[in-house]
């Protein structure tokens, strides 16, 4: 039983989503379906546009904007919004 209720543990920590944090486009760039220029644009985003994102890998952040969740280049991404101004 014991067994049982650390593997359901476990596996409902492995499938809980990632902690998602604010953040802030610093100018106009592509939102693309995967972490990498090679991937396809599925939109453009706005300077200054309000993300919510959730994931940092090479240089690349997994966001959600206006319903929608891609991959931006993390250069032109800031946690804070100073910039907007």
């Amino acid at each position: 039983m014991l067994r049982t209720a650390l593997l359901a543990a476990l596996t409902a920590l492995a499938l809980s989503p990632a902690h998602a944090t604010a953040a802030w486009t610093t100018s106009s760039l592509n939102f693309r379906e995967g972490p990498g220029a090679y991937y396809a644009i599925i939109g453009y985003l706005p300077r200054c546009a309000a993300l919510t994102a959730s994931e940092w890998r090479d240089g690349w952040v997994r966001v959600a904007w206006e319903g929608r969740t891609g991959w931006v280049n993390a250069a032109q991404v800031s946690q804070n919004r100073a910039h907007c101004h």
